[in-house]
Order: structure tokens, then C-alpha cells, then sequence
């Protein structure tokens, strides 16, 4: 349970540093996608589009 919760934190904690570009946004959009965070912690496309779109 421990390990599960630090890895949302981490997720989390990437998130919150995501750029203020939406452009620059993509990419670490993209590999948080691929390693799973998005399907593990949330709705997915629902959560990558969100992260795409939202202002800072």
C-alpha cells in the first residue's frame, strides 16, 4: 500500500511540474502515458487531455 501511495505522490508531484506551455507539456504527457501512471491513478484519456488543456 505504501509503495502505491508514493508512486501516486510521484505522479502527482510530475504533474504539478508540468510546463505552462501545452506544447511543451506533450512530451512529459506522453511518457507518463506510456509508463501507465495515467490507467494506474485515474481515467486516463480523460486525465492526458485534462493535462494537455488545463492553465497553470
Amino acid at each position: 500500500m505504501l509503495a502505491l501511495i508514493n508512486a501516486k505522490l510521484a505522479q502527482e508531484t510530475r504533474r504539478s511540474a508540468l510546463p505552462a506551455s501545452r506544447l511543451l507539456r506533450v512530451g512529459p504527457i506522453v511518457r507518463g502515458w506510456r509508463a501507465g501512471d495515467y490507467s494506474r491513478f485515474g481515467l486516463e484519456l480523460q486525465y492526458v487531455l485534462r493535462d494537455l488543456v488545463q492553465p497553470v
